[in-house]
Order: C-alpha cells, then structure tokens, then sequence
C-alpha cells in the first residue's frame, strides 16, 4: 500500500470559505480509431471533486497562510486536510492546490482565490 503524506489546515487561518463551486473533473480518455470507431474509458476508479472559492484573511492569517503554503506544504505538490472541505461529514478527503492563490483587497481584509483538487 502507498501511504500519502499530508499537512492539516493551519490553525491560525479561518476556514470561511465563500463563493465556492465545487465538480467533478473530466475523468475519461477517448481513443479514436483509424476506422473512426471512439472508445471512452475511465481515468480513474472515482470522480475527483475541483474547489474554486474564495477566503478572506486578516493580514495576520494572510502571513500565517503564505509561511503554510510555501514552508510547510512545498507550494502546490503538497497534500492537505481540511475538515471545511469536506463533501459529507464522514468522509476522509485530503486536498492539493491546482494553482498558486491569487491575492486582491478586500474592503476590510485580503481575500485569497483558491483552485483546490481532491486527492486520494
């Protein structure tokens, strides 16, 4: 069995994520045959869920999430958990970013896009 490495949610950043869509990505590979036959097949056993949302943050947890990001989860190869996340309250589900965060003012806070991918 391969055990995946993961880091949780840094505690000192909220979880208030808003304006949030969460889908599956595509997750089939089609074959086209010189006969102009099309076979589609799985790429993996299950759908994988995108995130786009968004998160405002004090300038305290905007600190507190770039140290995170870049020091303890290495950017966008790392894993993470995050209890906010999850599509249903009994699942295990651990995260990767699919891009590094925008940043833009907010009227009060920073407020952080995030592209956020299942991993299993």
């Amino acid at each position: 069995a391969v055990l995946m490495t993961y880091v949780e949610w840094p505690y000192t950043v909220n979880t208030k994520f808003f304006k949030g869509t969460a889908k599956p990505e595509e997750n089939t590979t089609t074959t086209e045959y010189a006969s102009g036959r099309k076979v589609s097949i799985l790429k993996n056993t299950r759908f994988v869920f995108e995130f786009k949302c968004s998160l405002g943050v004090t300038n305290v947890e905007r600190t507190a999430f770039w140290n995170w990001f870049t020091d303890t989860l290495g950017g966008c190869a790392g894993n993470f958990h995050c209890a906010a996340l999850k599509r249903t309250p009994t699942s295990t589900e651990y995260f990767r970013f699919k891009t590094i965060p925008d940043e833009s003012e907010g009227q009060k806070n920073r407020v952080l896009s995030l592209e956020i991918e299942e991993v299993y």
